[in-house]
């Protein structure tokens, strides 16, 4: 399987509106999810499990590595983070935005400890490449998922 995002054609965006109800895109087109629309990812364990694999397959291509650290996930630096990183580190990169899609999808299906993870990750980022990662980026991900500064 190769390492690489989908076309922009082919990619799906969850978002939330009005607090209660969610709209997926798929190319131009839009559906609207309810709640009940959602809950299926919070209780289903192969659809758990496929929200897993794809955020694996997400972070590899940042070159993030998600482990268990005692009972808390951690993400940290992958083996080829270095590498990975000039791929999408850069100021005013389009990735920002799938990033934050990630982190609300995680928190909208039932994941947010693993989103917490994330964000604890992206906020050492920042802080690491303030001139990178600008203010409303990071306000961005501030609002989707709380921060442990």
């Amino acid at each position: 399987m190769k390492n690489i995002l989908p076309n922009a054609e082919h990619e799906i965006v969850l978002i939330l509106r009005n607090g209660r109800e969610y709209e997926i895109r798929i190319r131009d087109s839009v559906r609207r999810f309810s709640e009940t629309d959602i809950q299926p990812f919070r209780t289903s364990p192969v659809l758990q499990q496929n929200v897993l694999r794809a955020l694996e397959r997400m972070l590899k291509f940042y070159g993030i590595a998600l482990r268990q650290a005692g009972e808390d996930l951690e993400c940290q630096e992958g083996a080829d983070f270095e590498g990975r990183r000039r791929l999408w580190l850069t100021p005013e990169n389009h990735n920002y935005t799938r990033l934050t899609r990630i982190l609300r999808s995680l928190v909208l299906l039932g994941f947010a400890e693993h989103a917490e993870a994330l964000a604890d990750f992206l906020y050492l980022l920042h802080r690491r490449y303030p001139a990178f990662i600008d203010g409303k980026t990071w306000h961005r991900w501030r609002e989707t998922v709380p921060f442990h500064e």
